[in-house]
């Protein structure tokens, strides 16, 4: 299967989240914070050389807190 994220820009990566809370698509909202493909393209994405993992882990947090 392949990863529909994938494709997903550095900013839609990082705002689709606030953009779902802000339409108050909750189901979608859920759909994508519990799918794991997200998630991977996600930490992926927010991995930096000079920051390291934490930094990916503290987006993830924000977007479950959003």
């Amino acid at each position: 299967m392949s990863n529909p994220y994938a494709e997903l820009t550095a900013y839609e990566l990082r705002h689709l989240i606030t953009h779902l809370v802000k339409l108050e698509w909750g189901e979608q909202l859920c759909d994508i914070l519990t799918d794991f493909h997200f998630l991977q393209t996600k930490v992926e994405d927010d991995v930096s050389p000079s920051a390291g993992e934490a930094v990916a882990v503290f987006g993830l947090l924000r977007d479950f807190l959003a």
